[in-house]
Order: C-alpha cells, then structure tokens, then sequence
C-alpha cells in the first residue's frame, strides 16, 4: 500500500485485494418492497421479496465483511459552498443546460455560474449542480469505486450511512477479469434504495459510455478530466428499459492546478419538486465528502487521514525519522523564464503550452495560462477589453521578483493598477551609511516586500476572467439593484479604473457560488484598498469620458470598498470601514462633486432628434447622475456607519445641498430613447435634501408629498439616522440641536407620505430600514450589545466595532420597563414580519444584517429583564405608536422618567399609557402574544439564510445565539 493519506475511496481501493477481485454475491429470487410503498418493482425477478433487507446502517451480519472495519455511521455537515449555493437556489433558467448540451458546458475550463445549487431548464427539466474537493482521489480509484460498491448493501451504505439502505446491481454476476474498471459498470443497472431528505425512493441508476452524451474520453486529459461517470437515472421503480431521454447524471473528476481533485457533479430530473432540488443538492454533497473524508489529523504536520490506524502508523514516523519536511518552491522552466524576458512579462495564452497526456503530476507552470484564453466566456463586460484580466492585471503570472505594477495614466492603452509608487528594488544596506539612510533603505524593504506579497496572493488565488466575469454580473444582478449607482447600460470596463473594478469584483465574489469565491474577492478588495491607499493623489485627477469633473471613479471606489468592508467579518478589514469613511466626502468636496447641480447639462432631446444627439445627451446626464449619486451613497454609508459603531455622523446632512437624485426608472433606462421616455414622465422632485430635510419635518408634509427614489429615501432615512445619534452621543438639550418630536414628525411622514403606499420588494426593503432607524431612536442597539455584555462579564466580540463607553448611564432593567422598549419592541417584531414576506433571493440590501441585529438585540434585552413572552397589539399604527412623542416636544433621553419612577411589576409599566391608547377597548382577542425567544431564533435563520451572502451576518448569528443562551446558563 502507497504511504500517503488516502480517504475512504482511495483506501477501499488501496486494499481490494484483501477482499475480493471479483463479485461473489448469490442472485436473489423474488421481489422486495420498500420504504415508499407506493413505489413497486416492475421485476418481479431477480429479488428477494424480505422487507427486513431495507435499512439503515450495519446489522450484526455486515460488520463481518472483510470491509466493514471502513464502515463509519457520522457524516460531515454540508459544505458552505453548497450551503450557499442551495440559499441562491434556484437560479435562473439561463444558467441551466440539458444533459445533452453538457459536452458544450463541462469541458470549459475554470468555473462555471452554476456549480452549486440548482436551477429548471427552460425545458422544464430539473439540473442540479455540486462540487465537493476530493483531494488526492483518482480517476482510477473512482472507476473502481463504481464498479465495486453496488454489488451488496453493506458496501453501498460505505458511501453515505446515513441514507443509503439497499442496493443491487443487474446483471449482479459478471466476469471482471480483462476488463477496465470503468467497463466493470458499463452497461450494468444500479437498483438502489435511499433516502433523500425524509422520504425513501426506489431508484434505477444504468451507467453508460459518456461518448453517448457527446464527450470524447479521449480527449479528457487534454481538460485535465480524469474520469466521467454517467448514466440514466429513473425513480418510482427498478428498470432495464423504457428510460427517458432527459434524466442523467454525471460525475465528472477534475484535476485541480494545485494536483488535487475535485468532483463536479451534474443531475438532470424530468420530473421534479422543489423539495427533491434541495434535498438530492443535499445528499449528494454529503455522500461524495464522506467518500473522501479524513477526519484524523496528524498534530506535527497536520495531514488527514481516513482512519486511526493509518494516523497511528503515519505517528511512527515523525517519531523514527524526526526532522524538517522540506518545503517545495515551484522554480519556472528556464524556457518560460527566456519567455518572459522576451515578452516583457506577458505570458502566452495560446497553444504553444503543452497539454498534459498523462494522469501523472503535470508541470502546472506551463498549464496555468490556458486559464487566460479568450475563448473562455463571451462577456458583456470582458468582450469590449478583449481579455480583462490580462488588462487588469498582466503581471499576474510574473515571478516573485517583478513587483506590482505601476500605472502610467499617461497612456491609455495600459490602465494598470495604481500602487505604492515607490515600488523599485532597492540596493543592499551599507553599515557605514548614516542612520538615515538606513531607514530609507528598510522603508524600501518593507515596501518591496508588501508589493511580493500581494503578487503572490494574487498568483496563488487562482483568479480567472471566468471568475471576474461571473463577479461583475452579480454586482449588476444583486448589488446594483439595491444600491443603484453604476449606470450598467453606459458601464464601461475601458473607462473604468481597475481599484473601482477591483472593489465591484469583491462585491460581486459574495453572490458567485463558486469555491473560494469570497476568499478570492476578499484578496481583490485589499489589492484595490492597497492601491487607493498608495495612489489617490494621482486617481483624483482621472476622469471619464463624459465625467464632468474629476476624482468621480475614485469617490465611487471609496463608496463600494468601504461597503464591502461594513459587511466583512474581518476585523481588521472591517475596521477599514469607520476608520476611512470620511475620506469619500473629503475627495469629493475636493474634486468639486458637490457642484453637479450647476453643471450645464444638455437638454433632455426630442424623441425624433438624431441618434448621435440622443447617445450624447444620454450618456452625459448618466455621468452626471452617477456623480450625484457616488455622493449620496456615502450619505447613506455615513448614517449606517454611524448606526454600527455607535458614533456620530461625519457629515452634517442637514446642509447638504445636493438635488434628490432621479427616478428609478429614469436611471435603469437601457436605450436613449427609453431614457428619454421615462424623463418625459418624471414626476419626481429634484429639490436639495438640506430643503428636503425641512419640508419631511414639517407638520404639512402629507398634504402633497413629494416623489422620490429609493435612493432619495434612504438618504433621508440616514440623514434622520445621523440626527439620533447626535442625540445619544450629547444626551442633554445642546444648540442647534434636532429635537426627537422633529425627528419622529420626519420618520412618520417618510412612512405615510412615500412607504406605506407601496407593497413592492424594494419598497419592503427600504421599510426594514425604517423600522431599524425608529429602534435607534428608541435605543440604540448597540449600547443594548455592550450593556448586555457589561452585565454578563462578556467580551464584545463583534469585528470592527470601537468599544467606549456610553456617556450617560443606561439601567436595562429600567429601560425593559420603559415606553421606549415597548416601541422598540413592536418595530423589532415587525422588521421579522417583512422580513418573511419578501423572497429569500431579493434581501440583498446592506443594511438588512443590520436591521436583523437591531432586532434581535431589543428582543433580546427585553427576554433577560422582563419576560419570555409579552402581549402587543395585533394591528399597528405608527402615528399612534409616536404620537406621544410628537405632541411633547421635548428632548430624548434615554431612560423614560415613568419607567425609572414606576416600580417593575408588569409588562412596560412605563408604557400602559401608550398600551391603553393601542388597545382602547381593551378586548384581548385585539392583542397577540410573542415568544421572544422563538422570534430570536426566527432572526438567527434570517442571518444563516437571506442574508448570509454579507460574512458579517455569520458573526451576528453566532453573537446572538450566545446571547440568547444566557438565560439557560
């Protein structure tokens, strides 16, 4: 047996001549039932009819096969990359193929958009996608796995213990001597039973050639395939004919470049629900990690191995042979290096790198460029560059020695990424040279050794214009919807410069389902960070095409990068976010961007005027907007910042003289003339928000209330964010103060003037924000989190937040009493009734992880010092639910006078005046009862579900099941 670790597969492999070469298993005589009664064989032979051969795990009989000792009853969790992928799911119809059309899909190389998850063809057929990392399992270890395992049950249930509980193979009986191990299941049918989710199906898998699904097995080692298993699938009976024409599976195992393997996956149902999508996504990965689990860990060099005894062979040897296992350096063959030198860096793309003939080790340096082939993806976003990543980044195969590279804004034929301008290499230090020198020569050092770095991360992610093409469409699908700010039908990646590109890629990394995905775009976003950070001098100057004024690119780039970096659940990342938030309005009050309303823009033309003119006035009012907009966007990062960290804004949005931005539809216009249409029709104001800002406050706001975008509102809803916690952070009446009886009069006329009328997903999703900015006013949440945590001796574990104290003292348990926690309350619980109304794959708002925390944190609070379970009022109405404090006009505080005064005997003792008011009858039936903790838990699911896409949302969830646990400790 070979030395090495060898999961379950491969060490089943490793040892079959132990047990047997060839099947010896007697053929059955009757027919058997099954779990799903109402699936009945259609052979009446060759089965055993005996109920007692379905079920799960080992009976005493199995554990004596010789290959029982690999039997192992636990399996692994699902992997995060299917998790999320089965979130996304199901994608849409223009991601899935047939069975028939995977030759033209599968043979691609790098990823494609649906590797995880599952979509319905526009034929109607159900195609299921997963991946699953198979390590050092190969393609002959898989051929033999499949010729080997579906003889008997016991060696079925190996492959998924948990599922599996019955198998048999027709014809059962074969002579296996001269044949291939992909020829001992070729033409065979596979008789199983299994469980899928809770339900039992009887199913037929017959295995054929994958030539008669198009592919060329030949021609495999060329895609770096080492096998593909297909076949038929039917379920509901056990088959040898009649099997349609459009129910497959394939099993296709990739080397990956680092000589790995992975197992792509492919399923294609033509009768189908939803529940079989998710719960086959499910098993499957299940089944195939088991196959190549390797749960035992060697503590020296942290190798995995697929049983204890192996490990405890493998510990004889660091005990025998102690020393160093050298570490490989990958060394460039001396042709690719005089490449290199000739080419100035640029490394060949086409046919001239051998391909691999051979299942053996390949030599992945001369393999690596064919991952740069323009004919790897048609783009609406990478045609225009011809090769985008080349453009972005074509120092990204150079050896460690060439440094980052700078960028000549000069030439316009070379964009390049702008970074650390010093980079150069620098003489050795010289002892005799005075000691400033020698700072200067370790600065340089240090510098030089920040750029090799970030070359290598670059080099080791593997990114590949696949990968950057499938981020910026999701940065259009998901992001842009949400935080619209990019104009996509004018977006151009030509125009675009690469840290701004490099930060919509990052974002656009979270949506893709694809294996290291959100490391890759983790990666990407420090490079740009690093870029900006070293060069905004110089990326302030750069405009675009129709730009108006200059430093537009780099505001735009600062807004999604320090977006990106609220959302990460790096701290160090994370940090980046409250530390840089003000640079965006520095650059753009430098740049001059706040000056877009005096700018003399073309007038809106004539349906009938010439194309050019319609393009031109098209294209230079987008620009315009997009400079209006990269402003506001930071007005509304500025409020969410605030809300996160606890702090005050830091920018005054009462006196920001920008125009409210245009329509949605406006904006979203994909043709001039489309364009041209919607401003015809445009009845949204475009007034400065410092005059918006008065008129939302005034007691008149209702009686014509203006139209505004999405965008216009949730610069107002921040702007109102950033007026409470200027209350909370003084806590006594101050001059030029807002008062919270203003502040409420804004809120309640922004809900019934331009929310409540409308029902649509966008429109939810923009009340979820409104109910999170009336929880500030009540509390602020996170004073709850650091309260809770003082309490309970916890550390505050969330990333990125500053910890300080409140600068005024906050009694919980006063506060549980308190008319402002009953508020609190009922917006809490009515941010998780939203929440369950909108669909799962349209909650991509950044402020949702937020909001959700907001909630939790308030439910949470009120659970610890008052009670599990509390009554409120079945229908709301928020003016109701404030009008107490419109009418007394008077400055907040945090703690309710009646609350602190009122002795603790009841539910909100401080808040039966406004109880009463909501419920005037008083009849019971007009009031329902909530399970705090059950509503926690809904948040919790909330935060591993819609929401999970942003990383932050992992860190909340686990912060608030600890919380939540505190009252059972």
């Amino acid at each position: 047996m070979r030395a090495r670790a060898l999961p379950l597969l491969a060490t089943l492999f490793a040892t079959s001549w132990a047990f047997d070469e060839t099947p010896t298993s007697s053929v059955p005589t009757a027919t058997p039932t099954t779990l799903s009664q109402t699936m009945i064989s259609v052979n009446k032979a060759p089965y055993q009819n005996n109920a007692s051969a379905y079920y799960l795990g080992y009976h005493p009989a199995d554990y004596e096969k010789p290959f029982a000792k690999y039997f192992n009853p636990h399996v692994a969790p699902i992997s995060a990359e299917v998790e999320k992928g089965i979130t996304m799911s199901p994608y849409t119809a223009a991601l899935a193929y047939e069975a028939h059309q995977a030759v033209e899909y599968m043979l691609r190389p790098g990823y494609l958009e649906l590797e995880n998850g599952y979509a319905v063809t526009e034929n109607g057929t159900l195609m299921i996608a997963v991946r699953t990392d198979m390590g050092n399992v190969t393609g002959e270890e898989y051929n033999w796995w499949f010729g080997w395992h579906l003889v008997e049950s016991s060696r079925y249930k190996l492959w998924n213990p948990v599922a599996h509980q019955y198998a048999w193979r027709y014809p059962n009986s074969l002579d296996w001597a001269n044949k291939t191990y992909p020829e001992r299941y070729f033409n065979t049918f596979s008789f199983i039973d299994e469980y899928l989710g809770n339900d039992a199906y009887k199913l037929t898998v017959a295995f054929i050639d994958p030539s008669e699904l198009g592919f060329d097995p030949s021609k495999f080692a060329e895609h770096n395939i080492e096998t593909m298993v297909v076949a038929h699938i039917h379920s509901g009976s056990h088959i040898i004919s009649g099997f349609d024409n459009r129910s497959f599976l394939i099993h296709q195992l990739r080397r990956k470049p680092d000589g790995s393997r992975e197992l792509r996956s492919r399923f294609w149902l033509a009768e189908h629900t939803s529940q079989v999508a998710h719960d086959l996504t499910v098993h499957c990965n299940i089944e195939m990690t088991h196959a190549n689990l390797k749960p035992f860990h060697c503590l020296q060099c942290d190798k995995a191995f697929g049983r204890q005894d192996v490990l405890n062979r493998h510990m004889k040897l660091h005990a025998n042979r102690p020393g160093q296992i050298p570490t490989a350096s990958p060394v460039q063959p001396q042709q690719q290096q005089q490449h290199l030198a000739a080419t100035g860096g640029a490394l060949p793309t086409g046919p001239s790198a051998p391909a691999s003939t051979s299942l053996g080790p390949a030599n992945y340096a001369f393999e690596q460029p064919r991952l740069f082939d323009q004919s790897l993806i048609a783009s609406p976003y990478t045609h225009e560059s011809g090769n985008l990543l080349d453009w972005l980044m074509p120092d990204f195969q150079n050896n460690s020695s060439m440094l980052l590279p700078m960028a000549d804004f000069s030439d316009d034929s070379h964009p390049l990424i702008s970074a650390l301008s010093c980079l150069r290499s620098w003489p050795q230090a010289d002892s005799q040279r005075s000691p400033g020198q020698h700072a200067v020569h370790e600065l340089h050092k240090l510098i030089d050794d920040i750029s090799k770095r970030l070359n290598n991360n670059l080099h080791n992610a593997g990114v590949t214009p696949p990968f950057v093409d499938a981020c910026l469409r999701e940065y259009f699908g998901r992001v842009s919807p949400w935080f619209p700010i990019i104009h996509e039908p004018t977006f151009s990646v030509r125009d675009c410069i690469a840290p701004l590109l490099l930060n919509m890629v990052a974002l656009g990394s979270l949506f893709v389902c694809l294996p290291d995905a959100v490391d890759q775009g983790e990666m990407l976003w420090k490079l740009g960070h690093t870029a900006v950070a070293a060069s905004w001098q110089s990326l302030i100057e750069l405009r675009g095409p129709h730009d108006q004024c200059g430093g537009i690119q780099l505001v735009l780039t600062a807004l999604l990068g320090q977006t990106y970096a609220l959302l990460s659940s790096n701290p160090n990342i994370r940090t980046t976010a409250f530390v840089f938030h003000g640079l965006g309005f520095y650059w753009a009050r430098t740049s001059g961007m706040h000056l877009v309303d005096d700018l003399q823009l073309p007038a809106v033309p004539d349906v009938a005027a010439e194309q050019g003119v319609k393009e031109t006035a098209w294209r230079t009012w987008a620009a315009a907007e997009v400079q209006r907009r990269a402003t506001l966007g930071h007005y509304i990062l500025d409020g969410l910042i605030a809300q996160a960290s606890g702090s005050v804004a830091s920018a005054r949005h009462l006196t920001n003289k920008i125009k409210a931005a245009c329509s949605d539809a406006a904006f979203a216009a994909e043709t001039p003339d489309e364009w041209i249409s919607q401003m015809a029709r445009m009845d949204h104001v475009q007034i400065p928000f410092s005059a918006l800002f008065v008129r939302i406050c005034a007691r008149d706001y209702l009686e014509s209330p203006p139209g505004l975008s999405r965008l216009s509102i949730a610069v107002l809803l921040e702007g109102l964010q950033s007026l409470i916690a200027e209350l909370h952070d003084v806590g006594t009446p101050a001059l030029g103060m807002v008062s919270s009886s203003q502040i409420v009069q804004g809120l309640m006329n922004i809900y019934e003037g331009n929310l409540c009328t409308s029902r649509s997903v966008d429109a939810s999703q923009t009340l979820i924000r409104w109910h999170a900015v009336c929880i500030e006013l009540c509390t602020p949440p996170i004073f709850l989190y650091r309260r809770v945590c003082d309490a309970y001796k916890l550390p505050q574990a969330l990333s990125g937040i500053p910890v300080r104290d409140g600068a005024h003292p906050f009694d919980l348990a006063s506060w549980a009493q308190s008319v402002q926690a009953f508020r609190a309350v009922l917006h809490a619980v009515a941010i998780i009734r939203l929440l369950h109304d909108i669909p799962s794959g349209h909650t991509h708002a950044v402020h949702i992880p937020g909001c959700l925390f907001a909630s939790a944190m308030v439910l949470i609070a009120i659970h610890l010092w008052n009670k599990k379970k509390i009554k409120i009022p079945k229908n709301v109405r928020w003016y109701d639910v404030w009008v107490g404090e419109i009418q007394a006009r008077e400055n907040m505080d945090y703690v309710s006078a009646r609350a602190s005064a009122n002795p603790v005997s009841a539910d909100f003792s401080g808040a039966e005046e406004l109880i009463n008011s909501l419920n005037s009858t008083g009849a019971s039936d007009a009031m329902t009862s909530v399970n705090l903790l059950h509503e926690v838990n809904s948040l919790q699911i909330s935060l591993k579900t819609v929401a999970s896409r942003w990383r932050i949302s992992a860190e909340m969830e686990e912060i608030i099941g600890r919380l939540a646990r505190l009252p059972r400790q």
